[in-house]
């Protein structure tokens, strides 16, 4: 159990001068402490990378333990999820499987940001991993030599070549370019409704005009806030097939960053679904560090949005989201970006639910339980 006054992992004790950049993940329009987040995802990295070769140091190659417990390594990349999954798994076949993929997945990501590395391993199965914007041909044998600038990927044997079949369609955003999959990194199964859509051109423009309204809601501010916010939690889209005026978007918690949205809906939707999974995922960043609550409330409480009753997580949790997608139709209506009837009804329908949700948020067993990490999360003092 956390309380809101010990609240320690990597990082240690929060301290109070830490109070601000814990609100800061509360909602896209308030001051972010970048520096802050990256000591706290690279803390956090090397305490999993550490558990993970402790689990599986006799089953994964020599060569990875170099990769896993270099104390200057900082990329939190899609594999961080699945260097966490490998753990929790059973001790099975398939749990091994799951480590060696997240260990390659994690050295690419590596080599993609910089990092001299080199390693070789044998999987069970022929695997295609995401590398650089590309994904790559099934291979059961990958060996990798690079030294920071230029890098050697031999898949079965053969020495590999980026070309444009390979490339992945892709949206350059202020922090990184971000690639359209044909489905999910690792091979993680598509969640019922979801079905894959083929990535293409249209697919490719489409997103990107979602990418541009969200510039066009940041006109006005002191500084861009909605672009960050989407940028800073996205590493990879998956466009889903939705039926007609249906928008469906969702994240994943042991792929994180990964984010799949609907290849149809409006543009102005797309935005929200992109502001809405980037609230997710800023959750799950500042969960690194710890819970939002310490399991003391187990009432069920009524969420409007999934019209049933839910435990208090995943109130914060959607609480959280809607009101950045408030800010974000505000925004909007602010700047004349899309027609002022369709503004104001999404206006209307968002803050409703924010009236909803915070009510339970409020009430002396839900505040006795949220912790310091869950108080941050609904900004009490707003």
């Amino acid at each position: 159990m956390m309380t809101t006054t010990t609240m320690t992992l990597a990082l240690g004790r929060v301290r109070p001068s830490e109070e601000e950049s814990l609100r800061g993940f509360a909602r896209a329009d308030l001051p972010f402490d970048e520096v802050w987040l990256e000591t706290l995802l690279t803390q956090r990295r090397r305490r999993l990378s550490t558990l993970f070769w402790k689990c599986f140091a006799s089953t994964l190659p020599t060569c990875f333990e170099a990769i896993l417990l270099d104390a200057n390594r900082t990329t939190w990349s899609i594999a961080m999820g699945q260097v966490r999954r490998a753990m929790l798994l059973p001790h099975d076949d398939h749990r091994g499987r799951c480590a060696r993929r997240a260990a390659i997945g994690l050295a690419l990501s590596d080599i993609e940001h910089g990092c001299a590395t080199s390693f070789s391993v044998v999987l069970d199965e022929p695997h295609a991993f995401l590398f650089a914007g590309h994904v790559l041909p099934p291979a059961r044998q990958i060996a990798c030599e690079s030294d920071g600038t230029f890098t050697e990927l031999r898949l079965d044997g053969e020495p590999w070549r980026a070309s444009s079949r390979s490339a992945q369609p892709r949206i350059t955003t202020p922090r990184r370019d971000v690639p359209i999959l044909a489905s999910l990194p690792f091979g993680h199964p598509f969640p019922e409704p979801l079905a894959p859509a083929k990535p293409n051109e249209e697919i490719r423009a489409h997103f990107e005009s979602a990418f541009a309204i969200l510039g066009e809601a940041d006109r006005g501010y002191p500084a861009p806030i909605f672009v960050p916010w989407v940028a800073r939690a996205t590493r990879a889209l998956v466009p889903v097939l939705t039926p007609p005026d249906q928008t469906i978007s969702s994240s994943f918690e042991d792929l994180p960053g990964v984010i799949a949205l609907s290849h149809a809906s409006d543009a102005m939707h797309l935005a929200d679904c992109l502001v809405h999974e980037a609230s997710h995922q800023h959750v799950q960043f500042l969960q690194q560090l710890g819970p939002m609550d310490d399991g003391s409330d187990d009432t069920l409480y009524w969420s409007p949005a999934r019209r049933e009753n839910r435990p208090l997580e995943k109130i914060v949790l959607a609480y959280h989201a809607f009101v950045n997608i408030l800010r974000f139709w505000e925004a909007c209506r602010d700047r004349g970006i899309g027609d002022e009837e369709t503004c104001s009804r999404m206006i209307a329908h968002k803050r409703h639910y924010c009236e909803e949700l915070r009510k339970p948020l409020e009430t002396e067993r839900a505040l006795a339980a949220l912790t310091r990490i869950g108080r941050a999360l609904i900004d009490l003092d707003s």
